[in-house]
């Protein structure tokens, strides 16, 4: 926006830098060039994927912290017998 802004009326712009500008915006987003041109389903699919790497990081700490328990619990019951 800001390249548009300060150009004159008169003078022709550089759609060279402009398309670079749209093409490294595009890959930072995360999207990839494949022809399709609906970038809102693409952008859901992303999202989809973040969100479900998320949760199975969660799940994988919650199941390391179950065995924590399980062995805190376990050396515990054994402590008591003793």
């Amino acid at each position: 926006m800001e390249y548009s802004r300060n150009l004159a009326f008169e003078q022709k712009p550089d759609y060279k830098y402009i398309k670079s500008l749209f093409e490294t915006t595009f890959i930072e987003m995360g999207y990839k060039l494949d022809y399709e041109f609906c970038w809102h389903s693409k952008k859901l699919e992303i999202l989809d994927k973040k969100l479900i790497q998320e949760k199975f990081e969660r799940e994988k700490l919650d199941d390391l912290q179950q065995i924590k328990d399980m062995k805190k619990s376990k050396s515990k019951s054994v402590s008591k017998r003793d």
